[in-house]
Formats: structure tokens, sequence, C-alpha cells
């Protein structure tokens, strides 16, 4: 009952500090006709490549074989590999 309790305060507060106006954040060229311009300049200022996108990494990480092994062998297992 006390986990439920801590982790249902820390997501009402990551929720609600998500939710702070983000006034000085970059937001789009807009024309009259409510469409968004490429600003050129903005994606090489921040690093974007030339459809103005930036990439980034993916990583799933899992549980490898549970190893039986004394906290003596445990150090060397790196190197036998």
């Amino acid at each position: 009952m006390r986990f439920t309790a801590i982790f249902l305060s820390i997501f009402v507060i990551a929720f609600l500090l998500s939710c702070k106006d983000s006034s000085n954040s970059v937001k789009p060229n807009l024309t009259k006709s409510n469409t968004i311009e490429f600003d050129s300049l903005l994606a090489q200022k921040l690093g974007a490549d030339e459809y103005g996108v930036n990439q980034y990494v993916m990583a799933f990480l899992k549980l490898g074989p549970k190893s039986d092994q004394d906290s003596v062998t445990a150090p060397n297992y790196n190197e036998r590999i």
C-alpha cells in the first residue's frame, strides 16, 4: 500500500510538472494557410538532418542468463569471454 501511494504521488508530480507552460519552447512558423514552413537555419542550429528531424537511438535492455557465481569469480567473468 505504501509503495502504491509513493508511486502515485511521484506520477502526479511528474504529470503536473509536464503540464507547465513552455512559453520558451520552439514554436513552428505558421503561415496564413496554417501550414508549417521549414526553417533551415533553425534545423541546422538544432542539429537536424535535411528533413528537419533529429536522429535518436532507442535501446531495449534485457536481463541475461542467470549466473550462479560466487563473489570471488564474478569480477573475473568478463575476462573469460
